[in-house]
């Protein structure tokens, strides 16, 4: 049943440990209680937010006025041989643990992505040569325009990197797929994720972080390119650039977003310097004024 709760704290709920409050609230743990709020949300002329793992995203000091509906719809069943059905509210650690359990493999690329199944089929999230794109059969949408349940197949997802059709049309609010895995051997996933979960830990930091800020150019490596201007631990306030992976903004304890945005804007001005290239951002920005591709 759908009974939003006034103003909760965004920060606790996100990777990066920033961000106001929202204006309203309310965890939505199926179908119906999602498609509920997003009604009442339309009904009232609110602005709504999915929010998921809180991974991949800054939210603005000043919080989010709308409603912001947290996932948890986290339902997975095996449909037939090496077809799993998963809610997208499911964390992505989750849905490898089941899939190696069921003895399927190829989502050993996703350890240590967290996030949640949703919001890694809208970012068409991914690692070491792999995205979740490869594995998806079937994605079920609540369409918020005409209000009734569609199912997207593969090639109407459009998929690219990092990059989806339910990230350009945000009327199409994610809540389950079908992703379809070959029949494969456990311990051959174990080491797999044994070997990938040693590079991250290698080249990631443990600080609170939003992942990746910066979509790689076709080519390049986002990262390279902010470690040759020198960025490397530059810091803006309680924001500093990663030591450990320049592609990485970390939070000193109390960062805000917009000592996080100012850094933003301060490197790509030194990447556009020193290469000509304009750097595209692979996280979303959270309740801030628009500006440019910026806001909601």
């Amino acid at each position: 049943m759908f009974f939003p709760r006034g103003k909760i704290l965004l920060a606790p709920l996100t990777t990066f440990k920033i961000g106001g409050p929202s204006q309203y609230y309310f965890q939505a743990e199926n179908k119906p209680d999602l498609i509920e709020a997003i009604k009442w949300a339309k009904q009232k002329e609110t602005p709504f937010f999915i929010l998921g793992s809180g991974s991949n995203i800054l939210v603005s000091d000043q919080g989010f006025k709308g409603l912001v509906i947290k996932c948890q719809m986290s339902a997975i069943k095996c449909q037939k041989q090496g077809l799993i059905y998963a809610g997208a509210g499911l964390p992505l650690n989750k849905l490898l643990e089941f899939s190696i359990k069921k003895g399927l493999a190829g989502l050993e690329c996703l350890v240590g992505i967290p996030g949640t199944l949703g919001g890694a089929i809208r970012g068409n999230a991914g690692a070491f040569n792999h995205s979740i794109s490869d594995f998806i059969k079937k994605v079920e949408v609540f369409n918020s325009k005409t209000l009734k349940v569609e199912e997207k197949d593969v090639k109407e997802c459009k998929f690219a990197y990092r990059e989806s059709i339910f990230k350009q049309r945000k009327d199409l609010i994610i809540l389950g797929a079908e992703i379809q895995l070959e029949k494969g051997k456990r311990e051959e996933s174990k080491n797999k994720i044994r070997g990938y979960l040693q590079k991250r830990r290698k080249t990631q930091p443990k600080e609170p972080s939003a992942g990746c800020i910066f979509k790689n150019p076709p080519g390049l490596s986002a990262g390279w390119l902010i470690e040759q201007c020198g960025l490397k631990g530059f810091q803006l306030g309680k924001a500093e650039v990663s030591k450990q992976h320049a592609n990485f903004i970390v939070n000193h304890k109390k960062a805000t977003a917009q000592q996080v945005m100012g850094l933003i804007d301060f490197i790509k001005r030194k990447v556009k310097a020193k290469f000509g290239l304009d750097l595209e951002e692979e996280i979303e920005y959270v309740g801030f004024v628009p500006r440019g591709k910026r806001g909601h």
